[in-house]
């Protein structure tokens, strides 16, 4: 070292650090993401190769060491396949066995910083950098997009961030051409990431008249694939390769053409017509600007601007002048004068990437003038709007799209539809009376509806209602002594969706008559309805499509051996109705007409049962019978047709139109019937079918709104995100007992606030158990104090409502599966009042256990929240009961599984408890109680006859976890998407909150 006089010892030195620091990476784990993405990944593994001065994120689900093991073997790889593979690795002190051995197995060595002293972990900073840079992204992605999808942007992060940094080798390299090759972009667009997008559908992967676009978000470049991009759906929870789409950025201002502009145009079109006037044989007159006279016309023949002044002429001889009548700015609104504004042309840019995707409509009005109507002119443009979905042509005309407008049209539907049902109730919440909507301003229409009600129970009316001869009117002495004579109800609803939207149903007092046999009748639940779902869109790769078929007046069409007997008043019944039956003589000096039933009526006890025997009958010559074990399953003995039958609903599933004919032709011999061949409604829910998708949403759009209106629910400013409170664990010294509960000694409530609180437990106890399980705990919480609530419990139903209204547009999504049936089992010792357990089953549809570990976890077809009556001795004993309830539920589940051919295997149960499954299977032994032992013989037994496997799993896989606890409101908002999906707000709801009283946009 001495003989060279160029360079010292401390040089020679700092050469030997740098090259040894050359060839070392460095590793570090980010903290917990705040949102679980779709794919389960919560961490970020970052990554720093010192010689070439990248960093690299690689998205990571949890901290285990299997988990961490295949992030650094990703990231290895990485630098392997670039030719510069770390020969060391520094990490922080936390290494498991399983890293070591893929370090030794890679012929890599390790070093660990000192305790407590990360700074010498050079990833420390590189975890900083590369989260600012990732967090910048974040910041500019659209407003609308899900946060479940964060780790889709990881790629396009580590791809710009390295873009960025020059390599330590060779400064005028990016840290990226050192370790990938050169970046082309051209061959490899980018967009900011998170962008809205419109993507287009190739036409082998769309069914006739679907859209040709779908909504999605930018994620990042196809790296292997030429000028093509990443998005992500939400609908579908998948990433895309496209090739054609359409972004529509958020934060871009579209350019605007002013008044300015077309002055300074009209000057330019006067100058050049006064220095080069036209020759009088020319065809056509062309003057001004060539590029926007040829903008002009293309724009003119595509339909797509309005009201701009035009120079060019018709082709005939004779030049024609259009003359625009301006609008006087000082008559106009603020609103009505943007919408006179000249709109701004817009030019797609050529190529598959455009700023903007414009919106269709087929007709525009203010939003003021919408909102001071109360109805529709009868052949308006509008009102086609609103029954079909896509405008006609012979309708449609040349119109400048305007947001506001498009906004106002929404808003007034919306209106519209409110104004049709509230009109029926009061303000109190409650329904009006028949005499009140007869005296109102629409009793022309009621007058109408109740006069076909009487004519389609007795012998028809002048409108040519179908008639049912259920009744008939007489006289009072021809009652038997011996009969009791009961009253008549009227019931107001409207219902848009049906032939009379406007509805009044008539049904008799039941309670005042007796019927000594057995009323009930089998009608389809909820959990048969959701197989019988899955099961369809499960086999709509065979050729399976849902649809749904109502009888009409279907407890009025059967014949009763002893008929039974009522009165109403006479002032109820229509003029039409009174003269065509001679009632002005059957009326008694109490004002009232009597009526005999001869067939089922509404209201009667033994209707539904006397109706169903009817349909039972009609159908069985044909060859329908219900299926063995279920209440509402039938199947045809030959054909490949099952569907639900709920009281007279059908739900359908079917491989061919003519099975399906079939079926209406035995209904059609004793009923008539109205078909939905799309299947969208159904028993209450709302079906969205993307069979070639493979999947289907189920929803109650307007249940809860109309739940909270009848509850006259006060809308409360601040959003609620979870269901229920949240007592805290006290941990430490102070905090080692947990004790009980203080009991609530708040004062009861009155019958009437009782009634209240016992409403709104049967209404959103139905609505949960359809879609929104997350309110289940609360309910059962509630639920048990309803007999006797307290001023507390009150506080509770308010809470539950404020949630219920925060998420008003919940919906289920079930993929196509293998239709193997799962079940995670768990319960929570000692959590509800008077030390009772609490159990809960989740119980889903998913491929079969032996394609993978963990299956895909699909909508819930049942959940499960109960409290055992007993109270059990330890937490084993509660988990152990959760397990024998979940058990015995599956049995039937399993039955209507096998009876629409979907062969089940030993059903997996998942508990989290060591304890129960070593019982199970045989591994522990101690005294039982007789409780234990009745459910510990009886899961041996099944286990035993292979129909169910239980074993055990972490708490954090285990899905029924999240129903047996008040968990606080930050663990509400991650896990809720997992259960259930909420869909974005209606347009007119967002803007209803941005206008004044007239309808008028604020901005």
């Amino acid at each position: 070292m001495s003989d060279s006089p160029n360079i010292k010892t401390n040089d020679v030195m700092y050469l030997l650090i740098d090259k040894e620091e050359t060839s070392t990476g460095y590793q570090g784990l980010t903290g917990r993401f705040p949102q679980r993405s779709a794919n389960g990944n919560e961490y970020v593994l970052v990554g720093y190769h010192y010689d070439a001065n990248c960093i690299i994120g690689i998205p990571v689900r949890n901290r285990t060491a299997q988990e961490l093991t295949t992030a650094w073997q990703k990231l290895h790889n990485i630098f392997k396949k670039a030719g510069c593979a770390p020969s060391t690795w520094v990490l922080d002190n936390e290494v498991s066995q399983t890293l070591t051995n893929a370090f030794a197995a890679n012929d890599t060595t390790y070093q660990m910083v000192p305790p407590k002293s990360h700074r010498r972990n050079l990833a420390e900073r590189s975890i900083q950098t590369w989260k600012n840079h990732f967090k910048a992204g974040l910041a500019t992605v659209d407003p609308t997009f899900p946060l479940s999808a964060w780790d889709e942007l990881i790629e396009q992060a580590n791809i710009t961030l390295n873009l960025l940094r020059a390599t330590r080798i060779n400064p005028a390299l990016s840290a990226y051409t050192y370790i990938y090759g050169e970046f082309n972009f051209s061959a490899t667009p980018m967009a900011p990431p998170g962008t809205k997008v419109v993507a287009h559908v190739k036409p082998d992967n769309r069914r006739t008249w679907e859209l040709n676009g779908e909504v999605g978000y930018y994620v990042g470049p196809a790296m292997k694939h030429y000028r093509c991009v990443k998005c992500y759906f939400p609908q579908t929870r998948t990433t895309r390769i496209c090739d054609t789409v359409t972004f529509i950025p958020h934060t871009i201002p579209i350019p605007e053409v002013n008044l300015t502009d077309f002055l300074r145009q009209a000057a330019s079109d006067i100058v050049t017509i006064l220095t080069h006037p036209p020759s009088s044989t020319v065809p056509s007159l062309q003057a001004g600007d060539p590029v926007r006279n040829a903008l002009v016309t293309l724009a003119t023949q595509l339909q797509r601007i309005q009201n701009i002044p035009q120079p060019t002429s018709s082709r005939n001889s004779s030049p024609t002048t259009i003359t625009q009548v301006p609008v006087p700015p000082s008559t106009l609104s603020p609103t009505q004068e943007n919408l006179h504004k000249a709109p701004s042309p817009r030019v797609k840019m050529k190529g598959s990437i455009s700023p903007r995707v414009k919106l269709k409509a087929s007709s525009y009005v203010p939003a003021k003038s919408l909102l001071q109507r109360s109805n529709l002119p009868k052949n308006s443009r509008f009102d086609n709007t609103l029954h079909h979905r896509y405008p006609l042509r012979s309708k449609l005309k040349s119109t400048a799209t305007n947001f506001k407008n498009l906004a106002a049209q929404h808003l007034y539907a919306e209106q519209l539809f409110r104004h049709r049902v509230n009109h029926i109730y009061k303000p109190d919440g409650t329904k009006e009376k028949i005499d009140n909507l007869l005296q109102g301003p629409l009793k022309h229409i009621w007058n109408i509806s109740l006069s076909n009600e009487w004519g389609r129970l007795a012998q028809g009316n002048k409108h040519g209602v179908t008639s049912t001869d259920t009744i008939d009117f007489i006289h009072q002495h021809e009652v038997p002594r011996d009969r009791d004579v009961t009253y008549a109800t009227f019931v107001l609803d409207y219902r848009p969706l049906k032939a009379e939207p406007y509805r009044v149903r008539i049904t008799c007092g039941g309670d005042k008559l007796s019927y000594p046999l057995d009323a009930g009748s089998p009608a389809a639940d909820m959990l048969e309805t959701k197989i019988l779902i899955n099961s369809t869109i499960s086999d709509a790769h065979k050729g399976a499509r849902f649809m749904s078929a109502d009888i009409k007046d279907f407890f009025l069409a059967s014949p009763m051996d002893k008929p039974e007997y009522m009165r109403v008043k006479y002032d109820k019944i229509p003029e039409d109705i009174k003269q065509r039956y001679n009632l002005q003589d059957k009326v008694t000096q109490s004002n009232h007409v009597y009526i005999k039933i001869k067939k089922g009526m509404y209201g009667l006890k033994q209707a539904a049962i006397l109706a169903y025997t009817q349909l039972k009958l009609c159908l069985e010559p044909f060859g329908y019978r219900p299926v063995p074990g279920t209440v509402g399953l039938w199947k045809h003995e030959s054909r490949p047709l099952v569907f639900c039958l709920c009281v007279d609903d059908f739900g359908v599933k079917y491989f061919h139109k003519k099975d399906v004919e079939h079926l209406l032709q035995a209904i059609g011999k004793t009923f008539k019937y109205t078909t939905d061949w799309e299947g969208k409604n159904y028993c209450g829910l709302t079906l969205g079918w993307h069979y070639h998708k493979g999947y289907v949403d189920i929803s109650m759009p307007k249940y809860v709104n109309s739940a909270l209106q009848r509850l006259q629910y006060q809308q409360q400013v601040n959003p609620q995100y979870s269901p229920h409170a949240h007592t805290a664990i006290q941990y430490g010294q102070n905090g080692q007992r947990q004790y009980v509960t203080t009991p609530d000694e708040s004062p009861y409530l009155n019958p009437k606030e009782t009634k209240y609180i016992q409403s709104a437990t049967g209404s959103f106890l139905y609505y949960a158990r359809a879609i929104d399980g997350t309110m289940l705990p609360a309910l059962n919480e509630i639920a048990s104090a309803q007999a006797q609530p307290t001023h507390h419990t009150k506080l509770k139903v308010q809470r539950l409502l404020d949630y219920a209204n925060t998420y008003k547009n919940a919906y289920l999504r079930y993929y196509a599966s293998d239709m193997i049936l799962h079940v995670d089992s768990d319960a929570a010792y000692l959590v509800a009042p008077k030390s009772r357990s609490r159990i809960a089953g989740y119980y889903y549809l998913s491929d079969h256990p032996s394609k993978r570990k963990h299956p895909t976890l699909n909508g819930a077809i049942l959940v499960e929240c109960k409290t055992l009556r007993h109270v059990v001795s330890s937490a084993a004993e509660a988990k152990r009961g959760g397990v024998y309830h979940n058990a015995t539920t599956s049995i039937p589940i399993r039955t209507i599984l096998h009876a629409l051919n979907h062969p089940q295997p030993p059903t997996p149960i998942k508990t989290d408890n060591s304890t129960t499954t070593g019982f199970i299977h045989d591994n522990i032994h101690q005294r039982r109680s007789k409780s234990w032992d009745m459910r510990y013989y009886w899961l041996r037994d099944r286990k035993e006859q292979q129909q169910f496997n239980f074993f055990w799993d972490k708490g954090i896989n285990n899905e029924a976890d999240y129903f047996t606890k008040h968990w606080p409101t930050n663990i509400h908002r991650i896990k809720r998407n997992k259960y259930v999906r909420d869909k974005l707000l209606h347009l007119s709801q967002i803007l209803s909150k941005h206008m004044n009283c007239e309808g008028v946009l604020k901005c």
